[in-house]
């Protein structure tokens, strides 16, 4: 199981979904990616302070500096994303808003 826990100022990922073998588990993979797109767009769209304080297989944990209409725009639409792929995989992954602030997904 999967294990997402996000915040207005950062985000961790602990676990594997167990969907498939190691290296062919799309459900990780897709975490994967949606993680760091957040990522690329912090740091390269929105140009805010992005640490990586942990980056291994099945356990991240990212922050960045709050407070930027772009940042909580892209923090949403990750949020939006995750939530996306917990209503369809639940059975793998559990995404936690930690603010109680984001927008949930319909």
């Amino acid at each position: 199981m999967i294990d997402v826990s996000i915040n207005k100022d950062g985000i961790k990922v602990l676990g594997h979904s167990g969907a498939s073998p190691k290296g062919e588990d799309l459900v990780c993979s897709a975490v994967t990616t949606i993680v760091q797109t957040l990522i690329f767009g912090l740091k390269e769209v929105v140009e805010v302070n992005v640490d990586v304080l942990r980056w291994e297989t099945g356990d991240i944990d990212v922050k960045w500096d709050s407070g930027s209409e772009g940042a909580d725009i892209l923090m949403r639409t990750c949020f939006g994303s995750l939530k996306e792929l917990e209503k369809n995989h639940q059975e793998f992954i559990v995404v936690t808003d930690q603010d109680g602030i984001i927008i949930r997904s319909q």
